[in-house]
């Protein structure tokens, strides 16, 4: 055991103390944040994952990202029912997410969130309950695959539904849990800066928003970049709008901005409230 020196005996530190007239020692006392994982709770993360008491335990950083008191973690369903014999087939198995994406805000909706656990393993081996009726689980850890709405939300390697299918499929092979936690880190802290998205910044529309708006609307053509409706007259302008497809309101850059209808703007995650505007009224009564 190597035993750390007295350093109240040692004359030249005293000397620099005395000089700093800091005359009476302080006392140090190691306290963990209250949000931050205790060692057995990150164990449990890197192990089988831990059960969600309720959604509330579960943030949602501007960035995205799913966040679990102070780590960025994975979501994923561990107990899949089977309901027919051996072992589960790879399109029985679950994707497991990183973001919070349109497959998340179904199962708020359907009130089954509670379904999921939160994990922190990077290996892409997942541990999984087979259930099967009438027989035990049957615990393995089983390789899943990427949800696809987590990539179109993160725009993760430039992954777009719109692209052809083996440029899709190609990102989601290519796709691994280390180079995602190099692109968000584990540790939240870690990017507490001045400007950190996750902790400064209120997720709201920038002053400047409207000329990023026009300018994603004159690169579209002025069409719905989803179902196409051209809406280059004056008149009819009004209906097309530039949507942040990663939810993000500042975040303007040119691949984050989309040009879409009101229509197709409001089908959404999170829009559905523009179908009681007077305006998506009209474009509807337009285009009967």
């Amino acid at each position: 055991m190597i035993r750390l020196p007295n350093f109240h005996e040692n004359q030249e530190i005293n000397a620099v103390r005395d000089e700093m007239g800091a005359y009476e020692l302080g006392t140090l006392r190691l306290t963990r944040p209250a949000n931050s994982l205790t060692m057995e709770e990150l164990n449990e993360l890197l192990g089988d994952g831990i059960d969600l008491p309720n959604l509330d335990d579960v943030k949602i950083g501007a960035d995205g990202t799913i966040i679990y008191k102070n780590r960025r973690v994975v979501l994923y369903i561990r107990d899949v029912a089977l309901y027919g014999n051996g072992r589960a087939r790879e399109r029985e198995l679950p994707r497991y997410h990183v973001a919070n994406c349109r497959t998340l805000d179904d199962m708020r909706a359907q009130r089954r969130f509670g379904r999921y656990v939160v994990a922190a393993r990077s290996t892409g081996l997942f541990a999984i309950n087979q259930i099967v009726k009438g027989r035990d689980p049957i615990r393995s850890d089983e390789r899943l695959k990427i949800c696809q709405n987590c990539l179109s939300r993160l725009r993760f390697d430039g992954f777009d539904y719109d692209m052809p299918s083996h440029r899709k499929q190609a990102i989601v092979e290519q796709f691994t849990l280390d180079r995602f936690f190099e692109r968000y880190p584990h540790d939240v802290v870690s990017d507490s800066n001045a400007d950190s998205e996750l902790t400064a910044r209120l997720n709201e529309y920038t002053g400047d928003f409207g000329l990023h708006a026009t300018a994603t609307k004159i690169r579209a053509g002025y069409r719905c970049e989803a179902c196409g409706v051209a809406l280059m007259e004056r008149q009819l302008q009004r209906y097309l709008h530039a949507h942040h497809m990663n939810a993000i309101k500042y975040d303007n850059s040119a691949n984050n901005l989309k040009a879409l209808c009101i229509r197709c703007h409001a089908e959404e995650p999170g829009h559905a409230h523009m179908k009681t505007l007077p305006e998506y009224r009209d474009f509807i009564t337009r285009r009967a």
